[in-house]
């Protein structure tokens, strides 16, 4: 009885070694929210714009909102709205606690329920560049914002880098860590679709979820899109229509499938003003453009 009672135990134990969590590989959470920007089109308000797009994306689960300035939360938007937000201050200004009291008053009127995740300074590569403020200046600006949000007790805010993922190209001679400040908790990329790529929508965010990979950090894709026109040599001449179809299909199930998985996906629904010749990345006004994004979601 003795041998006997010994054998059980020791399969017991040796069961619950082969099942614990420790031993067996973690598997990560599929929950990516879609999205968009909502570009307005001519005599449009921004308001009527968000609806218009809203109801046309199949699946609308977060909004890519962009202030060109100081943060401002729109009144037509709802407090529970899953949103990413941005807005601009020069960072020697953030420094000098200029803002400071403007900023912890934005944070103060934000919802406490839905995810907002807020950037400061999107894409602050250029800028930069141009000598607007240093790389150090900018770590240390969204560091010192982190810093004022977070006194805040609201853990449904996510401040969240957004940088070109152009500055992972060998071309653009930038090393992305530059921008990263010390305290951020989101790594978001603004990528698209090039038609230099020849149809491999892989090349999109590859060199993101290396990033990703590499510092174990979520990421999220603030822009992407495909074009409507080409853009090879400045060429003004448009996509067809089917291969449109197919490349966007093709880089939402990119986005869909391939470990590890984004946060969100914002497709950036706009025809920008300052590039009109060459840029119009709207789907929401062509129902089987938005039925062949839908279609690489799921």
């Amino acid at each position: 009885m003795k041998v006997l009672l010994s054998i059980l135990f020791f399969s017991f134990v040796v069961s619950c070694k082969k099942t614990s969590g420790s031993d067996s590989p973690q598997k990560e959470t599929k929950k990516t929210l879609w999205g968009s920007s909502a570009g307005a089109e001519a005599g449009e308000a921004k308001a009527q714009a968000y609806i218009r797009i809203k109801a046309a994306f199949e699946k609308h689960e977060i909004f890519r909102y962009y202030c060109s300035g100081a943060p401002e939360w729109p009144s037509w938007l709802p407090k529970d709205a899953v949103t990413h937000i941005s807005f601009k201050y020069n960072a020697k200004d953030i420094l000098t606690g200029t803002h400071d009291d403007e900023l912890s008053q934005f944070f103060s009127g934000l919802g406490s329920t839905a995810k907002i995740y807020w950037t400061y300074f999107h894409e602050p590569e250029d800028d930069i560049r141009d000598g607007a403020f240093t790389a150090a200046e900018y770590r240390a600006a969204f560091d010192h914002i982190i810093i004022l949000q977070k006194k805040l007790n609201k853990p449904n805010l996510v401040p969240t880098l957004c940088l070109m993922s152009y500055s992972l190209t060998p071309e653009s001679g930038r090393n992305w860590r530059d921008y990263l400040p010390a305290k951020v908790e989101l790594l978001s990329w603004d990528g698209y679709y090039r038609d230099d790529m020849n149809l491999d929508v892989s090349k999109v965010f590859s060199a993101v979820r290396a990033i990703a990979i590499e510092t174990g950090k979520p990421w999220a894709v603030a822009e992407t899109g495909v074009n409507k026109m080409k853009r090879s040599g400045q060429i003004n001449e448009a996509i067809p229509v089917e291969t449109r179809k197919s490349l966007l299909t093709a880089l939402a199930k990119d986005l869909a499938t391939q470990k590890p998985y984004p946060v969100f996906v914002e497709y950036f629904d706009s025809d920008p003003s300052h590039d009109a010749a060459f840029s119009d990345w709207r789907i929401s006004d062509d129902a089987q453009m938005v039925g062949a994004w839908n279609a690489g979601e799921n």
